[in-house]
């Protein structure tokens, strides 16, 4: 399980030895979702041996965590924002993860499938075209 904080900043702080440990909001299950770059050994997400996951939490928020191979170091996550979590997602070209949120899918096709006037009005009947006479 891996640690979740508000901020990536505050979890980055969280394993500085000066800090004053930041709060855990929750914990989620390690993965690597959003690697998708083949460096001829592993699976990556930037750089060599760093690794990028994406979870929701049973409330609803999101949540990308960091992992890394090198040694000494530990996952950690951070809260983001939906639109955050969706850039992420387009970033490292894993379109197929919006199957897995359907929210992320739902601003998706609001902001990257935008019906026309015409097909917007016969779906929602809301109008945002006038016909000249």
């Amino acid at each position: 399980m891996v640690n979740v904080y508000e901020s990536s900043r505050a979890a980055e702080e969280a394993w500085d030895d000066d800090s004053t440990h930041p709060k855990i909001v929750a914990r989620v299950k390690y993965n690597e979702d959003l690697d998708q770059l083949w460096d001829g050994c592993n699976f990556t997400s930037g750089n060599v041996g760093m690794h990028k996951g994406i979870a929701q939490l049973p409330d609803g928020r999101f949540v990308i965590i960091i992992g890394s191979q090198w040694i000494g170091s530990s996952p950690y996550a951070y809260l983001v924002t939906p639109a955050e979590a969706l850039h992420e997602i387009l970033e490292n070209r894993r379109e197929e993860l919006l199957e897995v949120f359907p929210s992320l899918l739902e601003i998706y096709k609001e902001k990257y499938i935008p019906l026309s006037p015409l097909l917007k009005y016969l779906v929602t009947g809301e109008k945002e075209f006038t016909k000249e006479a």
